[in-house]
């Protein structure tokens, strides 16, 4: 390994020149980004959601964290649906809904009973 001190100029020529030669030469080696993995181990999620992993087991227990699945004692988190559900702003789980649905429904029964 070769360690080059150098000014900004000169490593602003350098970069341009090794970029120049690249694009002339044409690229040797096709580059293939690795795999995105579908599901990610508890520690995997917690870093994605940058969570500690006790928070995630308290969502997973409360049924407030999408895409979990259990396999051999072990939670799985699919990153697709980890990642929709960081898009949506951690909107409600679809069982969350379901349940603020059938509380407000009795809420509105006992109102109008009233």
């Amino acid at each position: 390994m070769k360690l080059i001190v150098t000014q900004d100029e000169e490593l602003s020529q350098l970069i341009t020149a090794a970029v120049a030669s690249a694009l002339a030469n044409g690229i040797k080696e096709q580059v293939t980004p690795p795999p995105i993995v579908e599901f990610l181990t508890i520690q995997q999620a917690s870093e994605l959601l940058h969570k500690a992993v006790p928070t995630l087991y308290g969502l997973v227990h409360r049924g407030e964290i999408p895409g979990v699945r259990k396999r051999q004692g072990r939670l799985y988190f699919s990153r697709k649906e980890l990642l929709q559900w960081i898009d949506d702003g951690h909107r409600l789980t679809h069982e969350q809904q379901a349940e603020a649905h059938l509380m407000e429904v009795g809420k509105q029964r006992r109102d109008h009973a009233s």
